[in-house]
């Protein structure tokens, strides 16, 4: 039949309105809506999208003219997460693969993108605690099939209210990292950041009594002693990742503010990572 431009599918990552497809185009729906297994999750939708024959051509093209054909698909949807708040969020994720047509040149590609709508109270019924925000990108190389796989980028970040008067932001990167399955080479140059706002030792053990689920009265016991210690936290964990322009050599390292009746110390940590590169 004649070439079709399709429409963008439901999520902002979409390609499919890049693409002229010389064929039928495959589109599914499906929707769960499960009873009796993970209380945090209550409904989910998926869309996948499939097209055997197509073109990544200009937008004012109406034919593939001679460009290369490739196959492209498409999926998409959302998960709804259970809340203690009104609302509800939706962890929202969509994700494209783009392959050569058979006997033609190319590498398979995978670009993937997954976003919290909304502030996500208790998540996965840890009380006090929510997210507040959560993004994460993808793009992946296939240049040797499954075997072999090139993660070009992946990077995200999330917004943690571990108490209510405590938080932390986590950030995330991975670029040029490459693993294959078949000679046993991995090379995973990542980072991984934190920093929290400024809290107190109450905050703290409060935390890890809400993810333990005990010690909850021998934290309040201690709460006024506890409150009287202050501080903020933050860390780098790397093994061996350019960020912005910026190497950061393997190791991990910390910065510990403490006030405690008023007289104030910085701690600062740091140890070398032996990270192999390569096998």
């Amino acid at each position: 039949g004649q070439p079709e431009r399709l429409e963008p599918a439901a999520f902002p990552q979409s390609i499919a309105h890049n693409y002229l497809v010389t064929c039928p185009v495959l589109d599914l729906v499906a929707t769960a809506q499960p009873a009796g297994i993970p209380q945090w999750f209550s409904f989910g939708r998926l869309q996948v999208r499939y097209a055997h024959s197509a073109c990544e051509a200009p937008a004012a093209a109406t034919a593939c003219g001679g460009l290369p054909i490739v196959r492209f698909a498409e999926l998409y949807g959302y998960v709804e997460l259970h809340t203690a708040a009104a609302g509800t969020p939706r962890f929202e994720f969509g994700a494209s693969f783009v392959a050569p047509a058979e006997d033609a040149a190319g590498v398979p590609t995978i670009g993937m993108h997954g976003s919290l709508s909304e502030r996500w109270e208790e998540p996965f019924g840890l009380r006090g605690m929510a997210v507040d925000a959560f993004e994460i990108t993808m793009a992946i190389a296939l240049p040797d099939g499954a075997s072999s796989v090139t993660i070009d980028e992946c990077s995200g970040h999330a917004n943690l209210s571990l108490t209510p008067n405590w938080s932390m932001r986590l950030e995330w990167s991975i670029s040029g990292a490459e693993v294959n399955a078949m000679t046993g080479y991995a090379d995973l140059p990542a980072l991984l950041a934190g920093d929290s706002s400024h809290g107190t030792l109450y905050d703290v053990a409060l935390a890890a009594a809400t993810v333990a689920n005990r010690w909850h009265a021998e934290v309040e016991t201690w709460k006024s002693a506890l409150e009287k210690v202050t501080g903020t936290f933050s860390f780098v964990f790397s093994t061996g990742a350019t960020v912005g322009g910026k190497f950061y050599p393997p190791g991990m390292g910390c910065r510990i503010g403490i006030s405690i009746f008023g007289a104030t110390a910085v701690v600062d940590m740091a140890g070398a990572l032996s990270y192999p590169r390569g096998g």
